[in-house]
């Protein structure tokens, strides 16, 4: 953009609908960006241009969303954004010479918009399924009656948006729900252990509703 001085990228919803993404997390999405290093698995944390992971905002719909506390932005610990990818529109990240507007990060910014309703109802539904039985077994798994014991990686991830208008060319609304239910085991390596296998269930509900009201033509 001639003019502006800042160094910038959008990662559009084709980006969203049409690449893999890890753990159905937009946060993996910004490392497509030679600038931004994921500082480890499951986090939210990145590193942009070398600085601390710390100094790096995140923005939603215009609304800060940085926490220091809560592993950078407000999100659970691990995994997931807060957000399902399905709510999410588009992602600008910032990575140099950006305006007064973020005051307080050093390193870069991500702003994210949300979807919003129309004139027109519109939904999608998802399946994704990873099924244990598939899995080989560890290289560790202990052997049990001559077999390795499998520690298998159940999980099921499924849900959808609904979006449309309350009242048209007024009123609209969006909204999303997604879960993702684990079913799966890890494998105990201490060989006084009286199980071979330990059973790690996990659930996760994201829950998003958003209303926009369209005042005037002004």
């Amino acid at each position: 953009q001639t003019t502006s001085s800042e160094v910038a990228s959008t990662i559009t919803q084709e980006a969203f609908q049409n690449l893999p993404v890890k753990e159905r997390n937009y946060f993996r999405l910004l490392t497509l960006d030679s600038n931004v290093v994921a500082s480890g698995t499951g986090s939210n944390a990145v590193n942009v241009g070398g600085g601390e992971v710390w100094n790096f905002g995140t923005y939603v719909d215009g609304t800060n969303n940085h926490s220091k506390w809560l592993t950078l932005q407000r999100a659970p610990q691990l995994g997931s954004s807060g957000f399902a990818i399905e709510t999410v529109k588009e992602v600008q990240l910032i990575t140099n010479q950006f305006s007064a507007e973020f005051g307080g990060h050093s390193s870069g910014v991500a702003s994210m918009i949300t979807k919003t309703g129309t004139n027109q109802f519109d939904g999608s539904a998802f399946v994704m399924i990873r099924p244990g039985d598939l899995d080989a077994a560890p290289p560790l798994a202990p052997i049990v009656n001559g077999k390795k014991v499998k520690a298998p990686y159940n999980q099921q991830q499924f849900g959808g948006t609904v979006g449309g208008p309350i009242f048209k060319d007024k009123l609209f609304f969006f909204g999303s729900y997604e879960r993702r239910r684990e079913r799966s085991e890890v494998t105990v390596t201490a060989q006084d252990s009286p199980v071979p296998t330990v059973e790690t269930p996990a659930d996760e509900h994201q829950g998003h509703a958003k209303i926009d009201m369209r005042f005037s033509d002004r």
